[in-house]
């Protein structure tokens, strides 16, 4: 069953801050510091688009900050092309979804069968795939939040604070601005939906709108994205399709005619490459709507915020 639907409603302040305090404590009670353990952590997704959001919010972080090398993708690959050609110890984190049981039940006989340490997000997982649980080998966060969207990106992101805490990775002004950001998310959150409420209602006026929506996004906010569109079908019934920046810039060559909405998703990091989109769009395309969601913070922490937003659509 989806955990969002067309007549959901977005979050309150003290409805985020509640499960705030539940996705922290979750991660706390599973003691997740074996992620610090090994020097490889693959990060694998299971099910629609919310639980790649939730796997890509801790990705960039761990990956920048700590100095593993992390794989991330659909557990799919994990399990059928990856597992048996790893070298070296590694950890498993993944994101499963309701619907996506059996797989949580591959990943643990897997990993089992392997001597491989996993952390699972998941919903509460039936007996016969509770049977394969080691308690030497696995760590499980059984979810049953009726927002479970928002519950995998914020047990994501208390995840990668848990890590970024543990993990002696220094502590470099980036690194404790990440760790002060992760750790207080709902403290943000009215003044993140005041400072952008201008977007927000283009960003609702296009996809509720008519006619295709083209939603392309700059490197660190592909989840973001995925997230977005995520809503805009369980919501509203509606189609957002999801492509990287830089394809805009190729396919402006070729457009004739009319292209419906566009929204770019980006930071400041890539205001040359936003000008250059806007300045062809401008002269090559007759657009519907465009939105420029720019993010003014870090793009590694861009993806929650603009996730945030999207959930308010």
């Amino acid at each position: 069953m989806l955990s969002v639907t067309p007549d959901s409603t977005p979050l309150s302040a003290s409805e985020l801050s509640r499960l705030e305090d539940s996705a922290w404590n979750a991660v706390n009670e599973t003691e997740p510091g074996f992620l610090n353990t090994v020097d490889t952590l693959v990060i694998a997704y299971s099910g629609s688009y919310y639980a790649e959001a939730a796997a890509y919010i801790a990705y960039w972080p761990l990956l920048l900050l700590t100095g593993k090398r992390i794989a991330i993708g659909p557990l799919e690959d994990y399990l059928y092309y990856m597992a048996a050609y790893i070298s070296g110890d590694h950890a498993v984190l993944a994101f499963i979804e309701p619907g996506s049981e059996n797989n949580a039940a591959r990943l643990l006989h897997v990993t089992r069968a392997m001597n491989i340490a996993a952390l699972i997000i998941a919903p509460p997982l039936p007996p016969p795939v509770r049977d394969f649980i080691d308690e030497k080998l696995h760590s499980v966060i059984e979810a049953a939040s009726s927002h479970l969207d928002m519950y995998y990106i914020l047990a994501s992101a208390k995840l990668a604070l848990k890590v970024l805490q543990d993990g002696g990775a220094g502590a470099s002004q980036r690194l404790r601005r990440i760790r002060e950001e992760y750790g207080a998310i709902t403290l943000v959150y009215e003044e993140l939906l005041e400072q952008y409420r201008t977007e927000l209602d283009t960003l609702r006026e296009s996809i509720r709108g008519g006619g295709d929506v083209q939603l392309y996004y700059s490197t660190t906010l592909r989840p973001a994205a995925r997230y977005t569109a995520f809503i805009a079908r369980y919501r509203y019934g509606r189609r957002v399709f999801t492509q990287p920046l830089t394809q805009l810039l190729s396919e402006l060559a070729s457009v004739r005619g009319a292209v419906g909405s566009v929204i770019v998703y980006s930071t400041d990091v890539e205001e040359d490459i936003v000008k250059e989109v806007e300045f062809k769009l401008r002269f090559k395309a007759n657009v519907n709507k465009y939105l420029n969601l720019r993010l003014h913070t870090d793009p590694l922490t861009a993806p929650l915020y603009a996730s945030m937003i999207a959930h308010n659509m």
